[in-house]
């Protein structure tokens, strides 16, 4: 009796045994699946497919996100812990902190290819991003060696558009004619619109790049910063004030000295006829002009005198004068006795800039956008 007894118990824990051999084998395969399946879905990467491939005659006057759902349902896996198992204490990694590095005097400043993307069209605290158009590139870098990258494409194909955007951070060392990028964030925005939205943002490698460097000039005498990475050369224009231009330009015979003072906003009536411009490296200006038009029906020439005062923004080859303060004087022939000043404001308006025969006798180019017309003033 006591024999059958022992068998029989015997008999129930090997039955038992086996049971729990089976289930945690079954686990631990449906834990390599599950496990399998993730590594298979987080690898896949979706990219945009694209197809196609003053002087005048007259007196101053968010998208929703595309979900992906495999073609089967996805089992839920239950975690059990095991009571005697101590539960592990995950260990904080720090994000390295790169020291900065000074940067060339020369390198330091905002620098740009075709249209420079807007300064805040991503912000990487809130992960938020802005709406830019066209295609371009800007580096911004610091004298402490801080650098942002922010690039951008749109294209348009009928009712769809695709969009890539690209933010990238970190610190930059100059080592000779190689600049060491060390990226501490980066991120890549790509978004379909064909006809509903779909968006993806990655995160980009953290890994230390290499490019040469080199700063000259267009051959227009403007500044050019020219970046080399593997086989391609990109050259990007200046933002900000351009060094070559700091002075004072003259046309024709007339100059800055005795024009007008703004003390007593008096003019001088017998300057010659001409203009100036006097720009300083803090990105202030003065301008000075005395002209005429052509006769009227009844033969009367109107003169005057503009002095303008203000500050100015350069932008690769546009310079942009912004006046705060400034007079015009006017004179009409047929009632001389009948002059008119007031404080007057020119309107903003933007040229483009270039310098011609640099090497022998100098010459600044403003072309006004509205109309071509060519001014040219020699330093004065």
């Amino acid at each position: 009796m006591n024999r059958q007894w022992l068998i029989g118990k015997l008999l129930a824990c090997f039955v038992l045994l086996s049971l729990i051999i089976s289930d945690l084998y079954t686990n631990i395969t449906f834990a390599q699946g599950a496990l399998t399946q993730t590594t298979t879905t987080n690898s896949l990467l979706f990219l945009p497919m694209i197809t196609n491939g003053n002087g005048g005659d007259k007196p101053p006057s968010a998208p929703p996100t595309a979900t992906t759902r495999p073609d089967s349902a996805t089992p839920t896996a239950t975690a059990t812990t095991a009571p005697d198992l101590p539960t592990p204490t995950p260990t904080a990694t720090a994000t390295p902190i790169i020291p900065a590095r000074n940067l060339p005097a020369a390198l330091v400043g905002t620098w740009f290819n075709g249209n420079a993307p807007l300064n805040d069209f991503y912000n990487p605290q809130t992960g938020e991003w802005r709406d830019v158009s066209g295609l371009g590139q800007m580096y911004v870098f610091a004298a402490d060696g801080a650098y942002t990258y922010t690039g951008f494409l749109r294209i348009q194909t009928g009712t769809c558009r695709s969009e890539v955007s690209t933010f990238k951070q970190g610190v930059a060392e100059s080592d000779g004619a190689t600049l060491v990028l060390h990226p501490t964030h980066t991120r890549t925005r790509t978004v379909i619109i064909c006809p509903t939205a779909q968006e993806s943002i990655t995160e980009g490698s953290q890994a230390p790049v290499n490019v040469g460097w080199t700063i000259g000039d267009d051959g227009l005498g403007r500044e050019q910063l020219s970046i080399t990475e593997g086989e391609s050369v990109t050259h990007y224009a200046k933002r900000g004030m351009a060094t070559a231009l700091v002075g004072t330009w003259d046309s024709d015979e007339l100059t800055s000295a005795d024009f007008y003072d703004p003390a007593t906003d008096t003019f001088n009536l017998a300057s010659p006829l001409g203009m100036w411009f006097k720009f300083a490296a803090d990105g202030t200006y003065t301008y000075g002009e005395h002209s005429h038009g052509t006769p009227d029906a009844q033969g009367c020439v109107v003169t005057w005198w503009v002095y303008q005062a203000g500050t100015m923004t350069v932008s690769g080859s546009n310079l942009t004068p912004k006046p705060a303060t400034g007079a015009l004087r006017l004179e009409n022939s047929c009632n001389p006795d009948q002059p008119s000043q007031e404080a007057w404001l020119d309107a903003e308006r933007t040229y483009v800039w270039l310098f011609r025969d640099q090497a022998t006798a100098p010459k600044l180019v403003l072309i006004p956008l509205e109309r071509y017309v060519e001014f040219i003033f020699k330093p004065e």
